[in-house]
Order: structure tokens, then sequence, then C-alpha cells
């Protein structure tokens, strides 16, 4: 009696299913960086009517008007991601506490060209007496940022001025950092070109408030007054946490889709993220192997044989 026998390994359990890991910045929000409360991806296919959260209990994005779905596929740690365009996203943030008295709320902005002079781009709106901050759009220089910080009666307490960070056709890394101290609110804006080093990013550290409050976010809107062309925005969360001023060097490797990572030490990473037991030889460096490129969205299998393929198989 003959019986036909097909032997299968490790690759093919690995390969069932076939189904795209998610964005390295998408696994970022889920699982790396701390006490993220809200977290919209806006990685939303095209057919879509509002932006989906990237939480499970989290609410999504009203959409007012329509965005280029899809629109931005430059950015190798994200999946494709919305132009604004003529439309505006609102969304609600859940109760929240904070015991480090911390709110950080980040994003990626990529541009083609300039936006419109004076355009919104991100507006949060808080409990406290801090009540709303704005990151404006200005056509100084080569594209800069403004951040301006009102009270609950709309009159202006304090603005970082024109930032020229070169915005027109680049893409970078937001960072707004709300901090309660006593009685005292302060705040910050970071910002970091994506593909740079992290020597390139700045901090701009924005005059404290005396007697006043930050509370906690309640909303956001993007490009409230519907003014966005030019711009996609993606990856936003709002963190509950102490989670520092700017960015620090693992949170580059992740904007960057761990571009240059060690061959070796990537299959590690993978297979610790998937919990997949990886058996090295004793003497074997993971760090002394060829650089990578970045990781795109692709199978967990396609990304272990690219990066063996980057060490030479």
């Amino acid at each position: 009696v003959w019986v036909p026998v097909e032997a299968a390994g490790i690759t093919r359990r690995l390969g069932q299913g076939n189904t795209p890991q998610q964005s390295v910045m998408r696994r970022a929000a889920l699982s790396v960086l701390p006490g993220v409360v809200a977290y919209w991806p806006v990685e939303d296919v095209e057919v879509s009517t509002q932006i989906a959260s990237g939480t499970a209990a989290g609410k999504p994005l009203s959409v007012t008007g329509e965005p280029d779905w899809e629109a931005a596929t430059n950015i190798p740690s994200s999946g494709p991601f919305a132009a604004a365009g003529a439309s505006r996203w609102r969304g609600q943030i859940p109760a929240y506490t904070t015991a480090s008295g911390d709110t950080i709320v980040r994003f990626l902005l990529t541009t083609t060209g300039s936006i419109t002079n004076g355009a919104i781009i991100l507006r949060t709106v808080t409990t406290g007496t801090s009540a709303r901050h704005e990151i404006v759009y200005t056509t100084a220089g080569s594209g800069s940022l403004t951040v301006n910080f009102y009270n609950s009666a709309g009159t202006l307490i304090t603005s970082t001025g024109a930032l020229d960070i070169g915005v027109d056709d680049g893409s970078f890394w937001l960072n707004l950092s709300l901090r309660q101290t006593g009685g005292t609110a302060h705040s910050s804006f970071a910002q970091y070109p994506l593909g740079h080093p992290l020597s390139d990013s700045t901090l701009t550290i924005i005059t404290s408030s005396p007697g006043e409050t930050t509370g906690i976010l309640s909303y956001i809107e993007v490009f409230p007054n519907l003014n966005g062309a030019g711009a996609a925005v993606g990856h936003i969360t709002v963190q509950a946490a102490d989670a520092g001023l700017t960015f620090d060097t693992p949170e580059i490797a992740i904007a960057n889709a761990y571009a240059g990572e060690a061959a070796g030490e990537r299959i590690a990473r993978l297979c610790g993220e998937e919990s997949i037991e990886l058996v090295v030889p004793g003497g074997v460096d993971l760090g002394d192997t060829s650089a990578a490129g970045a990781q795109r969205v692709e199978t967990l299998l396609t990304l272990l044989q690219e990066a063996a393929d980057a060490d030479g198989g």
C-alpha cells in the first residue's frame, strides 16, 4: 500500500493565512508606546465614511467632507493614510486619569507643497482652564508651525510664534506635551523629520502658565476649517503618560520602520512579537549581521525572508 506524504516545515506553518502584518507605527501604538488612551491609525480604505479607532474601546473620528483615502504612501513605517483635503475630522477622547499629570498628543504629518496659510492642522480641547491648543501652519520660511494656547474664554494665553521647520514637502512626527505641576500648566512642542538622525529633532519649551490647569483632553479636531489641501495626517495618539518631552532613539527606529536594523536582530524582534521561539546557536551575535531595509507591510514569512536575504540567506 502506497500512501502519498508531503513533508512541511516551520515555514509552512508561518505562512498559513498569509495575512500581512500591521504597519510598524500601528503595532507600536498598540504595544510599545506607554499610556495610549486614544489612537486613530487613519489607514482606512477608500470606501470609508469615518476614521476607525485603533483601540477596541475607542470611538471613530467623524468625517465632514471627503478625505483622499489611502493617499499618503511615502511613509515606510505606515500603511497608506488619508490626505485631509477639504475635510474635517473630529473625535472624543475616552475619560482617563494621568498619575503624572502628563498628556501627550502625537501624529504624523506629510505634505506635498504648502498648506493654506493659517490652516489649523490640529486642535485639542481640554477640561482645564488652558482649554484649547492649536497647531497652525503658516507659509513663513519653508513652511512653519505655530502652537497657540487659549483659555476657556478664548483668550490667547501663550504662543510659540512661527517655528520654521521646513514643513513644505516634508514628513514629520509631531509631539505636543501638556503637564500640570502644582498650580502651573506647562507645555512643549517637539518635531522629528522622518528619515533624519535624532539630532535633527527640535524641542520648543512653551512659556509656563501660572494659575492655569491642563485638565484632560476631551476631544480633538483635524483641519477644523476644512482647508487641509496638501497635507496628510496619520497615527494620531493620545497618551496619558510621562513619556518625555520629545522623542527617543527607540521611537525614532519605529518611525523609520527599523531601517538599518541588523537582520538577525530583526528576525529575533519579529519572532518575539509573534511569540515564536527562536533558537540561536551559541556564539552567534545577531547584531553582527547585515543591515536590513525598512520594514513595510508584508506577511510575517516575507519579512523574515527579507531579513535573511539581507544577510545573504
